[in-house]
This record gives structure tokens, C-alpha cells and sequence, in this order.
């Protein structure tokens, strides 16, 4: 694992009105891939032992037909691991909203705090080690309710904050981050094995299972136009049960026209429906406004951008309006048609 060491400044709870300094070995959420060395081309070997971090929407129930599990990571011979990422006590130690801050403009604010041993503590750990960021808890940072007791010159807290900080405050709510620290616990520290993406095994456990082609998308279509919600949730069911990856385009279609009413359904919420989401890297809440570009990112991830593919897609957004000066807008102009320049991006139709 690529960790590395950050120092948090945040509440100390045990002891109100007083800041605590942590040292977090760690990374970030945005940079998970590279922290933990995940991998790509999980294969079964016949005597797996799998484990899945917190997060990970991969149907258990599909994985115990084939594999054996574990919840000890120390036994595991392979782990997941999901983009969504979510909180627990034994694998790690989550700290949902932090600021970036430069140790310039830190410095000064430690200055004037009452309990001096921090900033004596921090200079001394900032300069034997290498520390890649500094950050503080949104709700330090924010919090503009305290008063003159908890700093040695009798300026409130507050308003040094607004005096130094205000100005760029905005601009930094916008670097808000999610810092993930390992587990102390000594059963995560022990693992070994290598990490993929959730993803890789969703690949595997519905593969072989039946295609959705042109008949069977028909078929699918009929359920979702029946005004039925029951039929819907079949067709739902039956989507999650296809082979996602020779089916992609089909799936990817029928959540654009069908989208909206799948979100409002309570069935969308269960671990079936959402492994599908993830191995289409969507959420929920984009199914009502899919549109050419999302489809478009959603095929060069799964490496099935064919001209085949790209051709269908054209035409199944061609009456959609379609911001082309949009930033995700990479590969189209007014048709949509595919620009020249990228055509170099078509991989190959072998799923055709």
C-alpha cells in the first residue's frame, strides 16, 4: 500500500473547546487506486478466499454460489474494493470532511492558541517527517461560535478566522476532501493480498449468463412501456442478471429510456440492481439524464467503443439536445457525429 502521512487538525471531544493534532497515515478518496496498488484482471484460481472492504455492492448471494469469503483480510488471497467507498470501524478510519490548508496560513492561527504544545508538537513532527498535506475539519474551519477564552490575546477565534480567512474561504470549500486513514486493526495491517475493483468481479459473476441482444431488448422494451410496475421490476431483475458485458449497450439504452421510472422504485435499491449500476460506473440519481456523453465514458471504461457501438449511440441521442461546448463533450459535433480527431479512440468491435 502507497500510505501516506497527514496531519488533521480537528475538536478535541474529550475535552470541549480544545483542538487535538492527529496524525493520519493514509489517502485520500480521490486518489484510492494508487494508495492501495488496485489492480485489474482478477481471475478465479479454484481456492479463493475473498474479501470486500466497506462499500462494495457486489451480491453475495451470486459469490457463495462459486467462491468462499472471508471477513478477515489477513486470509483473503484477493480484495475488492468499490469507488463509494463507505465507513467502517475495522477496516478504516474515515474523516468525511477536511480542508487543505497551507502551513503559511496555518502557522499563525496556531500561534494563538492557548494550549502552546500543539504548535511546538507540530513544528517538531512537520520537520522529521514528510508530510504530504495539512489538513483541518470542515467543522473547525467553519465553525465561527467561539469566543475569546480559547485564544492567549483575547481576539476570538471567530474573528481571526474571518480577518485572515474569509476572503478565501469560498475558493477552499471547494477543495473539500474525504481523508481515509488504515485501520489500526492488526487483522487489516496483515493483508497481504492484491486489490481490484468491484467492478472485475462483477464482470465474472454474470458472465456466460444470458445476452441481451436486439430480440431480447425488444422484449425488455415491451415490459418497461407496459405502465406496469411490476413488469418493470422484472425488466429491472432480468437486467441485472444478464451478462453485463456483452449486453452493455442494450443495458445502457434501456436505463436511458427508462431511467426516471427506475429511480423511484424502492427495487433499485437492492444489491442486484445497484452491482449493475457500479460495473456501468452510474448512480442512481443520474438514470433521469443519462446522455451521450455519460453513455459515451461508460463504453471507453468498459473498452466497448467500438463504431458499431458509437454508431448506435449516435443514433439513439439524436433527438436529444446536446450542449456541445459542454467540458465531458470529448468526442462529438452537431449530428451528433463523431469528430474526425477521435476516431482514434474506437477500439475495436469484438464484441460484434
Amino acid at each position: 500500500m502507497n500510505l501516506k502521512t497527514y496531519i488533521l487538525f480537528d475538536y478535541d471531544d474529550s475535552v470541549q473547546g480544545c483542538i487535538k493534532m492527529k496524525i493520519v497515515k493514509g489517502f485520500t478518496r480521490d486518489n484510492i487506486k494508487s494508495a492501495l496498488n488496485v489492480k485489474t484482471g482478477w481471475q478465479a484460481t479454484g481456492s479463493d478466499k475473498l474479501y470486500f472492504f466497506p462499500g462494495c455492492s457486489v451480491p453475495r448471494f451470486k459469490v457463495r454460489e462459486n467462491f468462499s469469503c472471508t471477513n478477515k483480510p489477513s486470509n483473503a488471497t484477493a480484495a475488492f474494493i468499490s469507488d463509494n467507498l463507505e465507513g467502517s470501524d475495522t477496516s478504516f478510519d474515515f474523516y468525511p470532511k477536511c480542508m487543505p490548508v497551507d502551513i503559511n496560513e496555518w502557522r499563525p492561527f496556531m500561534n494563538q492558541l492557548i494550549d502552546d504544545k500543539i504548535p511546538q508538537r507540530f513544528e517538531m513532527f512537520y520537520q522529521n517527517n514528510t508530510i504530504e498535506k495539512i489538513f483541518v475539519s470542515k467543522k473547525l474551519w467553519s465553525d465561527y461560535y467561539w469566543t475569546s477564552q480559547f485564544t492567549s490575546t483575547g481576539t476570538s477565534l471567530s474573528q481571526h478566522i474571518k480577518n485572515r480567512w474569509t476572503f478565501k474561504y469560498d475558493s477552499m470549500s471547494l477543495q473539500e476532501n474525504q481523508l481515509i486513514g488504515l485501520s489500526n486493526s492488526p487483522e487489516m495491517r496483515a493483508m497481504t493480498c492484491d486489490i481490484y475493483m468491484e467492478s472485475d468481479i462483477l464482470k465474472v459473476l454474470n458472465e456466460n449468463q444470458f445476452v441481451i441482444d436486439d430480440v431480447k431488448y425488444n422484449e425488455l422494451r415491451a415490459f418497461g412501456n407496459s405502465q406496469d410496475s411490476e413488469n418493470l421490476v422484472l425488466m429491472m431483475e432480468l437486467m441485472s442478471n444478464c451478462d453485463y458485458d456483452k449486453s452493455i449497450v442494450h443495458l445502457l439504452f434501456l436505463l436511458k429510456e427508462f431511467g426516471e421510472d427506475i429511480g423511484n422504485l424502492k427495487e433499485a435499491q437492492h444489491v442486484n440492481f445497484r452491482s449493475l449500476l457500479t460495473f456501468l460506473d452510474l448512480d442512481l440519481k443520474e438514470l433521469s439524464s443519462l446522455d451521450i456523453n455519460k453513455l459515451t465514458a461508460t463504453l471507453r471504461k468498459q473498452k466497448k467503443f467500438t463504431r458499431a457501438n458509437a454508431q448506435l449511440v449516435s443514433s439513439l441521442c439524436s433527438e436529444d439536445y446536446i450542449n456541445y461546448s459542454n467540458s465531458d463533450n470529448l468526442c462529438w459535433t452537431q449530428g451528433p457525429v463523431l469528430k474526425k480527431e477521435c476516431l482514434e479512440l474506437l477500439q475495436d468491435d469484438t464484441d460484434n
